[in-house]
């Protein structure tokens, strides 16, 4: 027994070496390319300053969607070190929807001075971000600049919504088309009052995780497509 445990413990010194190089490869694939991504919003801000007092405040609103839709293809493209491989990935999403006016309306009924709008997409690891495309808002089109411009989750985009109608009636349709690359894993917010999520990609080997169930899953040799609610 004593000599069968020296080759035994031989081995585990091997497999924790390699568990160790592998997490090392890891994170220099990371840093060359870019980390885990997880995208929130989008999500509208609406700043306005307030009298408290004799003391003129700065404040946001932030508005979530009503309905929020999202359309994802995702692009996986292995990485090879050694005896390891890792999965970078390509997402273009799809963001449609609707944001409601009655937080909006609520604002405006106060009398407070509201400054320019804008809407804000956060995501984990701002160097994965791709080209962005135009967002259409209201049907204005907007460009997107980089920053969130929220203090708390500053990585991502945001479009300043300027000469966006914020007194008119219904709601306040967007589509924006969202690129964002990243390694192991994306996912999702489900920011929307009603959310909807429909993912494809050509990986044949994915882990569907999170806290809502897939309504819908179907995964082949080619790839899979899977549909949250």
């Amino acid at each position: 027994v004593v000599c069968l445990m020296i080759p035994v413990g031989m081995v585990k010194d091997l497999i924790l070496e390699r568990q160790a190089y592998q997490s090392e490869v890891a994170r220099e694939l990371t840093k060359s390319t870019s980390g885990e991504q997880t995208v929130a919003g989008p999500v509208l801000v609406v700043p306005y300053k307030q009298l408290e007092g004799k003391v003129l405040t700065d404040k946001r609103l932030l508005v979530l969607p009503a309905q929020l839709n999202i359309d994802g293809q995702v692009q996986v493209t292995p990485l090879k070190r050694a005896i390891y491989t890792f999965q970078s990935f390509q997402s273009a999403t799809h963001f449609t929807g609707s944001f409601p006016r009655a937080q909006i309306n609520a604002l405006r009924a106060k009398g407070v001075t509201i400054g320019t709008p804008y809407m804000s997409i956060a995501v984990t690891d701002g160097r994965g971000l791709g080209k962005s495309e135009p967002a259409s808002v209201a049907g204005k089109t907007y460009a997107f600049g980089a920053g969130t411009d929220l203090k708390a989750f500053p990585d991502g985009v945001h479009a300043l919504l300027t000469g966006l109608n914020l007194a008119d009636t219904g709601a306040i349709d967007f589509d924006v088309n969202f690129k964002i690359n990243g390694s192991s894993r994306i996912s999702y917010v489900p920011l929307g009052e009603n959310t909807q999520v429909s993912l494809a990609g050509n990986w044949a080997h994915p882990k569907f995780a999170g806290s809502t169930v897939t309504q819908s899953r179907n995964v082949t040799a080619q790839g899979f497509n899977a549909t949250w609610e």
